[in-house]
C-alpha cells in the first residue's frame, strides 16, 4: 500500500489537533487524481490533523502521510458516487415523467441532500482518515 506525502510547516496547534500548511509538491502533478483533487487547486493547503503523538509547536517543519487508498475513497465519495446519484436521478426522472426540468431539479436536490449526509458523517470520515505526522 503507497501513501502520499507532503511536507508542511505547523501553524498552530490546540487540544491535540494540529493545523499544518502544505505546499502542493510536484507528485500532485504526477498523481492520477490531480485532475480532480481540489488539492491540486491551489499552491499551499491548510489541513487540520488530530495528533496527540508529541508537543507540536508552531513552525515546525512536518512530513504529511496518508494511504493511497484512503486518498482514492476520498475521490470515490467526493465525485464518482454524486455522479452515479446524478445520472441515475436525471435518467430515472425523465423516463417516469418526461419532464426535463423536474429530471433535473430532482438531480439537483438528490445531490444537495448526499452532500448534507456527507457533511453529518463529517465526525465519522474524520475519524476514518488517519494522517501521520513525522518531524522532519
Amino acid at each position: 500500500m503507497g501513501e502520499i506525502l507532503h511536507r508542511g510547516v505547523v501553524q498552530k496547534t490546540l487540544n491535540g489537533r494540529v493545523w499544518v500548511q502544505i505546499e502542493r509538491g510536484s507528485a500532485c502533478g504526477a498523481c492520477a487524481a490531480s485532475k480532480f483533487c481540489t488539492a491540486s487547486d491551489s499552491r499551499q493547503e491548510s489541513i487540520e490533523i488530530t495528533d496527540n503523538s508529541r508537543k507540536w509547536t508552531e513552525g515546525e517543519k512536518v512530513q504529511v502521510r496518508i494511504s493511497t487508498s484512503l486518498a482514492g475513497m476520498a475521490v470515490v465519495w467526493v465525485y464518482l458516487i454524486p455522479l452515479l446519484l446524478l445520472l441515475v436521478t436525471l435518467f430515472a426522472v425523465i423516463h417516469f415523467t418526461t419532464n426535463e426540468i423536474y429530471a433535473a431539479l430532482a438531480s439537483l436536490g438528490v445531490l444537495v441532500v448526499y452532500y448534507g449526509v456527507l457533511y453529518l458523517c463529517n465526525p465519522w470520515l474524520q475519524r476514518k482518515a488517519h494522517f501521520s505526522l513525522t518531524l522532519l
